[in-house]
């Protein structure tokens, strides 16, 4: 008798006696906790002995697998069963919960939707978009707090309330209060606030300061913090200036409206053959120019008086033409003096050029080829040069100056 026939009569004898052998062919039992949790295939069944077999454990629904007791250990819900002998697995299963985070804008939840187990804690963590505020929990939680825990012991669906955060505006002006503003307010983050500013009567909008720096107005302020801006206004003052007679000469600037502190420089431009006297409004000074403070209104007359001549008659005079074809003539002028004077010459009286020099050597006035007429107003004194020039000129060629000097009497 050969051994796997020995072997055979032996199970069978042992098998009928009530006896299990591991040599004979194993069998695979399951239980399953909680019962109704989940199902183990194949959940029975007898099996040649040392054949592989593979047992997946699959939970209902509700429920996650957990591990594996009873001859077996581990989580994962397929394992590998080796049939050397009768198993009795038993499945362990855990009831699970769902958390639904309803979508929300503004802002988010931390941790999102998922599944966990019964009886465990959940911190919920609401943060705000920027620009926002966590407004409070709704549907299966309540509170305003931003932190929430939670107990899973029900699906729970939550929603978490985020509200547009609200800003103030403060407006005002500065002490001067030399106007108005546009109240301010409370507004939604990101609103853009248009404040206009409005200066009264003798005044002039002049920047804003605070939470904006700027000059323009009106302003657009974008609320994204708490905003506080202040409205500066400057002090205006009419400058009003005139010649006396209109006659005699000529002011500039001319009328105009001046910040306070201002300083205005004002210069007196005589017509021959008036020369300034002094200013009215200006305690009576004959500068020129003259710087004018804008501490008030102004009014202010430049006075001019017409000169009168030196001599009855004319200055005369004359000679030859250098050989570089020039001639250069000083007078002695004092300041505010008019010089007035003809140029004559024996040829080419057309081609003549005449510049007149101040003391200092400034050419003040280039008449250029052509005129044989020229006057000049002395600004300060000293001698002045009158030089003649034609490249057309004959040697020995004669000219003749005549000049009348006209004088304040």
């Amino acid at each position: 008798m050969n051994k796997l026939y020995r072997l055979i009569l032996i199970c069978i004898l042992v098998m009928s006696m009530g006896f299990s052998f591991t040599s004979c062919s194993p069998t695979i039992s399951v239980v399953i906790h909680p019962d109704g949790a989940g199902s183990v295939s194949p959940a029975a069944g007898t099996y040649q002995n040392g054949v592989i077999v593979n047992v997946v454990a699959v939970p209902n629904a509700g429920y996650r697998f957990d591990h594996w007791e009873g001859g077996v250990s581990g989580t994962s819900a397929n394992i590998s069963l080796n049939m050397n002998g009768s198993k009795k697995l038993q499945a362990y299963f855990q009831k699970t919960y769902t958390l639904t985070i309803s979508p929300t804008s503004g802002g988010t939840v931390s941790p999102n939707s998922g599944t966990y187990d019964e009886g465990k804690n959940v911190t919920l963590i609401a943060t705000p978009n920027q620009g926002y505020i966590f407004n409070g929990w709704g549907q299966d939680a309540s509170g305003t707090t931003d932190h929430l825990t939670l107990v899973m012991n029900s699906n729970k669906t939550i929603v978490a309330s985020f509200i547009k955060a609200k800003y103030t505006l403060q407006t005002q002006v500065d002490q001067n209060s030399g106007g108005s503003v546009e109240a301010g307010g409370s507004f939604d983050y990101g609103t853009q606030k248009s404040i206009l500013a409005t200066p009264l009567a003798g005044y002039r909008f002049n920047y804003w300061g605070g939470s904006a720096i700027d000059s323009n107005n009106p302003i657009t302020v974008t609320m994204d913090s708490n905003k506080s801006i202040t409205a500066f206004f400057i002090k205006q003052y009419n400058l009003t200036v005139q010649a006396n007679p209109a006659a005699g000469g000529s002011v500039t600037p001319t009328t105009g409206i001046y910040d306070v502190g201002f300083s205005v420089k004002l210069s007196a431009t005589s017509n021959f053959p008036y020369v300034l006297k002094n200013w009215t409004g200006l305690d009576g000074t004959n500068a020129n120019p003259i710087n004018v403070t804008m501490n008030s209104d102004k009014s202010i007359t430049a006075n001019f008086v017409q000169a009168q001549p030196v001599t009855a008659q004319p200055v005369n005079s004359s000679g030859p033409v250098s050989t570089a074809n020039t001639v250069s003539i000083a007078v002695e002028l004092q300041q505010n003096d008019w010089m007035q004077g003809e140029l004559s010459m024996a040829t080419f009286p057309g081609d003549a050029h005449i510049t007149i020099k101040d003391p200092n050597g400034v050419s003040l006035k280039d008449y250029g080829p052509g005129p044989n007429t020229f006057s000049i107003f002395a600004s300060i004194p000293g001698k002045y040069n009158i030089v003649f020039s034609n490249p057309n000129w004959m040697y020995n060629s004669g000219y003749n100056l005549t000049y009348t000097i006209y004088r304040i009497p």
